[in-house]
């Protein structure tokens, strides 16, 4: 199965939660780029038990309040509350 795949069995309905699907209380207020790092392989190999709900909770726990993607420029752009940001280059990207 794909990521895309995946997470389509996982999906919630939409409601008043924040971009992460996650309660914007959720989100711890320390920005751990560390751990967001860790989950985004985990989904890349779509490690056993991987669910993107699982994936929102563990990388709002480590404070990111959300992310951007830039399909062009092959990165994701991760958020913290108070504006940290951690860049994640798609696998094979170019890292300038």
């Amino acid at each position: 199965a794909t990521i895309q795949e995946a997470d389509l069995d996982d999906r919630e309905p939409p409601g008043p939660k924040g971009c992460l699907g996650v309660a914007p209380e959720a989100v711890a207020e320390a920005f751990n780029g560390e751990v967001v790092r860790e989950a985004m392989r985990e989904a890349q190999a779509l490690a056993d038990g991987y669910t993107y709900p699982g994936f929102c909770k563990k990388v709002a726990g480590a404070g990111c309040a959300g992310y951007m993607v830039s399909f062009p420029g092959r990165r994701v752009l991760d958020f913290g509350r108070t504006g940290e940001t951690h860049t994640e280059h798609f696998p094979g990207a170019h890292n300038p």
